[in-house]
């Protein structure tokens, strides 16, 4: 892993700043060294440091990389928390819907956008309200 483009990621996902004070050659460097130092202490992998970075996005945190080692274990129990929930198959949930609404409701492409554009979280919300709405179990 290079340590000093994670710090430049961490940069431009969470918002978080070097030192300005420091020289620019060292503003970078000094915190990778510290996050490849508690990284080793920790022994915490690439893809740990990317949960918790996932996370502190998530949860709208402005956190340095080497404080992120500080969050993994918070990371994996948040991450936990949504790999327990019962997955929906939501992509087959919305092909199923799509193919429905063509062969029951050719005119109206009403609910084929609606379903068809949601994205992230509101994919469930649209699958539910359209079930509702045409009474599909």
């Amino acid at each position: 892993m290079q340590y000093t483009e994670f710090c430049k990621l961490v940069e431009n996902t969470l918002g978080w700043l070097p030192d300005m004070n420091k020289p620019a050659y060292l503003r970078y460097n000094i915190e990778a060294a510290i996050l490849h130092k508690r990284m080793d202490r920790e022994k915490l992998s690439e893809q740990d440091l990317m949960l918790a970075l996932r996370w502190a996005q998530h949860e709208r945190r402005t956190i340095s990389p080497s404080n992120l080692t500080y969050h993994v274990e918070e990371a994996k129990r948040a991450d936990g928390r949504r790999q327990d929930r019962v997955p929906l198959q939501i992509d087959e949930a919305i092909s199923e819907a799509v193919q429905h609404e063509y062969e029951h409701h050719p005119g109206d492409l009403t609910w084929v956008r609606r379903l068809t554009r949601s994205i992230g979280p509101a994919r469930h919300d649209v699958i539910k309200d359209w079930k509702e709405a045409r009474g599909v179990e």
